[in-house]
């Protein structure tokens, strides 16, 4: 029920596209320039509907793919949303701050190379994770940083978010920052950047304006005097956060400190366009607490793809049926079908090591279709073979 309130209430700040499917595309290359021989980057991006999120990172592999930020562009976590169009930031829009005991606060998705972006959930809703790997540290196994968007099903203006500590149950969130470039970026003289919020609005300046989480827990960002028809919508959960500061005339953050212990953080990103603020101001105001009972009651678990596993299990057994098949097939097929099934245990279980086993199924159901792929290659080479 409290979905559908937050779809009607948001009805009309969008519409197009309503696809759940999940699109990651990725490569690992030179950097061109010839000054900089020796050094690579990574890119990937994140494909959901009209949701593009990008990630890219130079490094150098002679220090074990360290993360080098020497220039404009070394680095960047952009988020288009809608797509074709700046309104959240398609360079910085997120950094998380971790704190170790004793140690000094850091943003988690900039201190090491990005480990992976995963597609785990598709259908009725789409659901992918980000993870960083977080630096070594005395005392104990390194952990990681892991960011979860959800997209449900025809919620089009929203996108939900979890960033948690995985591991290191004594390291915790300490900031969250979020970036945009409401509507557009550049504009003529007399535009203002605003932030308006449940109960307040602020006019923009470079410096930070303080605002209460605890009661202007929504935010709109959005301009005055010119590009009025666009900006962004942005929620999170106040039982999280402390303090909130919000700034920028150009690139606009909202900046978040959470309550102490914090190891998980959850927010909603939405947008809208062709809509004078003040219609949606007035909307939100209305609806935002229908948005927040959504993001409250997330089920951030997915439902791993057990039925297309045993697809691929079946097929993977016929391919290798054929007494001809090879024998080191079947061993390499034994061990991949032994790992598969401890993971999926491993998630069935519950507890700390769920979200990792459901990111591993995902990883290991992708090298099943591609070891089927072969085991039927190979079953085809020995059919001809022996006419």
């Amino acid at each position: 029920m409290r979905t559908t309130l937050a779809i009607l209430l948001f009805a009309g700040l969008a519409a197009g596209q309503t696809s759940q499917e999940v699109v990651i595309s990725q490569r690992r290359a030179a950097v061109p320039e010839k000054e900089r021989a020796g050094l690579e980057f990574v890119e990937r991006i994140l494909t959901i509907g009209n949701l593009v999120l990008t990630y890219h990172q130079t490094i150098d592999p002679k220090q074990v793919d360290a993360p080098v930020v020497q220039q404009y562009g070394d680095y960047r976590l952009g988020l288009a949303f809608p797509i074709y169009c700046w309104n959240w930031d398609l360079e910085y829009f997120l950094d998380v701050d971790l704190q170790r005991p004793g140690g000094q606060p850091f943003a988690g998705n900039r201190a090491r190379l990005q480990e992976s972006v995963d597609a785990l959930e598709r259908g009725k809703r789409a659901c992918a994770e980000m993870v960083w790997p977080l630096p070594p540290r005395d005392g104990g196994e390194a952990g990681k940083l892991a960011v979860r968007l959800i997209r449900p099903a025809a919620e089009e203006p929203w996108v939900f978010l979890e960033c948690r500590v995985e591991g290191e149950p004594d390291t915790v969130i300490t900031k969250v920052r979020v970036g945009a470039y409401p509507y557009v970026t550049t504009g003529p003289p007399e535009r203002q950047r605003w932030a308006t919020t449940l109960t307040g609005a602020y006019r923009l300046s470079d410096a930070l304006t303080p605002f209460g989480p605890a009661a202007e827990w929504g935010v709109v960002l959005h301009n005055k005097q010119a590009q009025e028809d666009g900006g962004c919508l942005f929620v999170c959960d106040p039982r999280e956060m402390t303090a909130g500061q919000v700034g920028g005339t150009y690139n606009v953050a909202i900046h978040l400190q959470t309550a102490p212990g914090t190891r998980a953080v959850h927010l909603a990103l939405g947008w809208f366009r062709d809509e004078h603020y003040e219609t949606v101001v007035t909307r939100f105001r209305a609806g935002a607490a229908a948005v927040l009972d959504e993001l409250r009651e997330m089920k951030w678990d997915v439902q791993v793809d057990t039925v297309r596993w045993e697809a691929e299990q079946h097929a993977v057994a016929e391919a290798l049926g054929d007494p001809a098949a090879p024998a080191a097939l079947r061993d390499e097929w034994q061990r991949l079908e032994g790992r598969t099934k401890a993971v999926l245990a491993a998630v069935q279980a519950g507890g700390p090591g769920r979200r990792p086993a459901e990111r591993q199924f995902g990883q290991l159901l992708g090298e099943t279709r591609a070891f089927r792929d072969r085991a039927y290659a190979a079953a085809l080479k020995a059919l001809v073979d022996g006419l």
